[in-house]
């Protein structure tokens, strides 16, 4: 019916952006003053960290938030959300970053401003840039639910639908981007495998089996 549950007080600025993490039970809130943690069940602050939140989003494992800030900073930051801690700052951007968003496996953290950067989570080395071309600015970025794609939407009133470059569809064992007869080939050929299997173990329990055959067949035509 829409009824409000709380209102969520403390920031002393302009609330830009705000995201749920993956579990529901938090909600991170991006202002102008600071980036805030709260309890979804009772609406209670769970922390403050000292940054700028121009825009916030979680990892897809709920461990990390990631957060843009404004043309006063410049940087994009990722936090360890059990403790607020400060993991990294990301540096390089010329303006302020309107969104961020990780890859469903939480591998990259693309984040959107003049142009898209992507980095990679686990050092925070930039691995490509996106959109250099164009200049035309980026203002928001989102990924499909199967990560295969991303959608940015840019500042001359255009929308973009990409290829995740990164993206490997489950089941794909040679690694050529699309689930076809040579990865369902290679599964055969290894089945019964059960040590140092490699990637025709799909599943990665130790066994080629049905189970990875399954997998093959059920995303058969991925990526193609």
């Amino acid at each position: 019916d829409g009824q409000i549950e709380h209102y969520l007080t403390g920031h002393t600025n302009t609330v830009n952006s705000v995201a749920f993490s993956p579990n529901g039970q938090l909600l991170a809130s991006g202002g102008s003053d600071s980036i805030r943690l709260w309890r979804v069940s009772d609406g209670q602050l769970v922390r403050t960290l000292t940054d700028i939140g121009y825009s916030v989003v979680f990892s897809p494992d709920g461990q990390y938030l990631a957060s843009g800030s404004d043309y006063r900073d410049n940087t994009v930051r990722l936090w360890r959300v059990s403790d607020g801690q400060l993991v990294r700052t990301i540096r390089g951007h010329t303006t302020w970053i309107p969104s961020v968003a990780f890859s469903p496996d939480g591998q990259y953290l693309f984040a959107g401003s003049g142009v898209i950067w992507i980095f990679r989570v686990s050092d925070g080395q930039l691995v490509r840039t996106y959109d250099q071309e164009t200049g035309s600015g980026v203002y928001s970025v989102q990924f499909s639910p199967s990560g295969a794609y991303f959608a940015y939407g840019r500042y001359d009133a255009t929308v973009v639908l990409a290829r995740n470059p990164f993206f490997t569809p489950p089941g794909d064992v040679d690694g050529n981007g699309c689930v076809d007869d040579g990865d369902l080939l290679r599964v055969l050929f290894a089945f019964g495998c059960s040590s140092s299997c490699g990637a025709e173990d799909v599943n990665r329990d130790g066994t080629v089996d049905d189970a990875d055959l399954l997998v093959v067949l059920f995303n058969f035509g991925q990526g193609c």
